[in-house]
């Protein structure tokens, strides 16, 4: 069984538990190392120490205050980093400015709203890289 590594970023535990769930159906055919942060700046700090790949990288827009909305900080932060070199990068949010920031950083977006209505919408953006999602 082929390993992957998900990173996801969320500062509502319910929003990490879903998130966990959906991609543990759709991801079932995988073992895959779930890495949860629920701030930008906790994970921009693990993943510019991580020397292992990140498969698949999460984030929600809005987390702690910062001078920009924290996950596009993130985004912005860790774009060169080798370990997101060859990563499937998603904004999930609920945020009135996800258009722009996806526009910004060149990230993919669903909104939370339509996710939680249809969380197979997540499978689309998946079948470009894993062969094996349910």
């Amino acid at each position: 069984m082929e390993k992957i590594t998900v990173v996801t970023v969320d500062d509502t535990k319910e929003w990490l538990f879903f998130h966990k769930k959906i991609l543990t159906y759709l991801l079932a055919n995988y073992d895959v190392d779930y890495i949860t942060f629920s701030s930008a700046k906790d994970c921009h700090e693990f993943l510019t120490s991580y020397d292992g790949n990140v498969d698949l990288f999460i984030t929600d827009l809005e987390m702690e205050p910062m001078e920009i909305l924290a996950g596009e900080w993130l985004l912005l932060n860790t774009k060169d980093l080798p370990c997101l070199k060859n990563t499937i990068k998603l904004i999930i949010s609920a945020s009135p400015s996800i258009k722009r920031v996806s526009k910004t950083t060149d990230t993919p977006y669903l909104s939370k709203v339509n996710y939680h209505a249809n969380p197979m919408l997540l499978k689309y953006k998946l079948e470009r890289r894993f062969a094996n999602v349910k």
